[in-house]
């Protein structure tokens, strides 16, 4: 993704903050994956943050988008991504990462433990095809719905979802 896109993050995170940031880049995620032929469920205050369906795939998705070189991912993350794995669906973490150049690093979550993790060490877990997929789409959804996030937040972009 480029430099605009960072911009973009960026003016959406001082506008908002960390909290909304993040209901923000789960709802821009869920658009992206709908972008590319997946049918999603998502979920505001529950684990997992989105479901998505495309053929044969099923994954379980906790979001994080925080803007430190640092994640947490908590018990509670991975246990309501691992009560989906149990049903065949593939646990993942989308995990944004916040810098100059942003990029989603989607990782498969099923050996994943608690803890704090460096965003750049975690790319050595990222599901390739499915990165490289989203990455490519997220910018145009961005750009889409830039002024509708600026101006209406999460709340907007949950308009276009439903």
């Amino acid at each position: 993704m480029s430099y605009n896109t960072y911009r973009n993050l960026r003016q959406i995170y001082d506008e908002y903050g960390s909290q909304e940031f993040g209901r923000i880049c789960q709802a821009l995620l869920e658009l992206t994956f709908r972008e590319i032929g997946f049918s999603t469920h998502g979920r505001a205050t529950e684990r997992p943050d989105i479901s998505a369906e495309r053929g044969i795939e099923s994954y379980a998705i906790e979001v994080k988008a925080p803007d430190t070189p640092e994640v947490e991912i908590t018990k509670r993350d991975l246990k309501g991504l691992k009560d989906y794995g149990c049903t065949g669906v593939i646990p993942i973490l989308a995990i944004l990462f916040f810098g100059l150049q942003p990029e989603w690093i989607i990782i498969n979550a099923i050996s994943m433990k608690s803890g704090k993790y460096n965003k750049i060490a975690l790319r050595i877990h990222t599901i390739q095809s499915l990165s490289i997929e989203i990455n490519t789409h997220f910018e145009n959804i961005l750009n889409r719905h830039y002024q509708l996030t600026l101006d209406r937040g999460s709340e907007g972009l949950r308009s276009r979802l439903y």
